[in-house]
């Protein structure tokens, strides 16, 4: 535990790739990406890994570039670190509430560049691997909490086809035996009249309250 508290002040709570301390929770954002240049998963990953204190846990965040040639690889160093629990964000643009993802798929979206303006090199993740990876996690649990913290929140299907699919492919993969469970967030609220997403004070004490109770 002194390891994991120790990796995570060398970099202001966030995980470096040559940190092998066992690690309690795991907390990933995303960078920018076209049409979303400031993106709140990033901060709210930031938020709350670098100061999350709760029951003795200690958690670290991550910020993924959002592109696919360098995601496997940071999922493969995070890892290493061995989290008991991985809680990844991503945005959705179009989305009004918080989505709990039931599970990850085996496919890519050919048509949808990222960061580096690159296309993925084919449709599926791994030819030949599974159709899908299910999520480990409380999701029923985890939405009403959500709720009970007052944000709109539900389960999808799956993660979709974007870098957030991906990502969490990746870490179901790399972690067999630790909880892992991919929300997407909404872009914050707008402060215009009728816009009923969440702002980020709100979708932050959501997330809080939510971990409280284990992912």
């Amino acid at each position: 535990m002194a390891d994991a508290i120790l990796a995570a002040m060398r970099h202001d709570g966030e995980i470096g790739p040559n940190d092998e301390a066992m690690l309690d929770w795991l907390i990933t954002g995303f960078g920018p990406f076209p049409r979303v240049p400031r993106n709140p998963a990033q901060l709210l990953a930031q938020k709350l890994g670098a100061g999350w204190r709760f029951r003795h846990v200690r958690a670290a965040f991550h910020v993924f570039e959002t592109a696919y040639a360098s995601v496997e690889a940071e999922v493969r160093a995070l890892a290493a670190s061995r989290p008991q629990a991985v809680l990844m964000l991503g945005v959705a643009a179009r989305t009004k509430a918080m989505r709990v993802e039931l599970r990850a798929v085996n496919r890519r979206a050919s048509g949808a560049r990222d960061a580096r303006k690159a296309l993925p090199p084919s449709p599926v993740i791994a030819p030949g691997g599974p159709v899908y990876r299910a999520g480990r996690h409380k999701g029923g649990a985890l939405v009403q909490r959500l709720r009970a913290a007052g944000v709109a929140a539900g389960h999808s299907r799956d993660a979709g086809r974007y870098l957030c699919n991906f990502a969490y492919w990746h870490m179901l993969g790399a972690l067999p035996e630790a909880r892992v469970v991919f929300i997407h967030i909404s872009m914050p609220n707008s402060g215009k009249k009728g816009d009923r997403r969440a702002s980020m004070g709100q979708m932050e004490r959501a997330l809080r309250a939510m971990m409280r109770g284990g992912l």
